[in-house]
């Protein structure tokens, strides 16, 4: 970051201050975060290659406890709340949803793709979550939200995807 332009920095000082300190985080991610994000301000956003939603931007920066969500920081109280949350992997989903395998379940996300424009698997969202296991590797989860949306997507009826 080259420099902030603001009236007041209290929003941003008490922003970091109200949160618990994160242990364990590499500075190579959050450098990666870094580049990232000047990535996405300096470029990507001017030349419109991707969709801003600045109305949610906006709520965001105004509520102190919300600014770590930008970056989808958060705290998981213990390992399991993942798996939790996001209890399946694609085989399962789609054994869940009636199929043999993951192909009529990852078909769905296609679909769902194709209709509405969302990848629900490009961001870690309520749908799925990425997690790394390695340089390139990981294993993506999917919630039990996921299992209801597919559901509706291969029975027809009208859904929306909310990321």
């Amino acid at each position: 970051m080259k420099s902030i332009t603001a009236k007041d920095y209290d929003w941003i000082l008490s922003a970091f201050a109200s949160r618990k300190a994160i242990e364990n985080v590499h500075p190579k991610l959050l450098r990666a975060l870094m580049a990232r994000t000047y990535k996405l301000v300096r470029s990507d956003i001017p030349s419109k290659s991707v969709e801003v939603n600045f109305g949610m931007l906006s709520e965001i920066l105004e509520d102190d406890k919300t600014l770590p969500n930008l970056y989808v920081i958060t705290m998981v109280s213990e390992s399991s709340d993942i798996n939790i949350n996001f209890p399946y992997k694609l085989t399962k989903l789609g054994k869940s949803l009636g199929f043999r395998g993951w192909h009529g379940a990852d078909d769905l996300i296609y679909e769902i793709r194709r209709s509405t424009g969302i990848d629900i698997k490009a961001t870690d969202n309520k749908y799925h979550v990425f997690i790394k296991a390695g340089r390139t590797s990981g294993n993506r989860k999917y919630s039990h939200a996921a299992l209801k949306l597919l559901a509706d997507v291969r029975e027809g009826k009208e859904y929306g995807v909310e990321l």
